[in-house]
């Protein structure tokens, strides 16, 4: 599986890193690898092997955590690339 996530211009690439919840769905339903674009250029792993504690922009959003945005509506990844999964 590719994972690719074009910033606001459409032009630039952003951290794709699945957030904790699409890890969980992937580890349950997709025993295969995943490729996906990180805060340090392609990552390529097993899925059964993908960490991540990320919460997208909606999933903070439903939490009632913070959800400044510096960049685009989508989804901030301001945190995604800290966790080092």
């Amino acid at each position: 599986m590719y994972v690719v996530r074009l910033g606001g211009n459409g032009i630039t690439y952003q951290n794709a890193k699945p957030c904790s919840e699409c890890t969980k769905f992937l580890k349950k339903f997709f025993p295969g690898k995943i490729v996906y674009i990180s805060d340090t250029g392609c990552a390529r792993e097993k899925v059964s092997a993908l960490e991540s504690n990320h919460l997208s922009f909606y999933q903070r959003k439903l939490l009632g955590l913070n959800t400044s945005s510096s960049s685009d509506d989508d989804d901030d990844d301001d945190d995604q690339g800290d966790d080092n999964d």
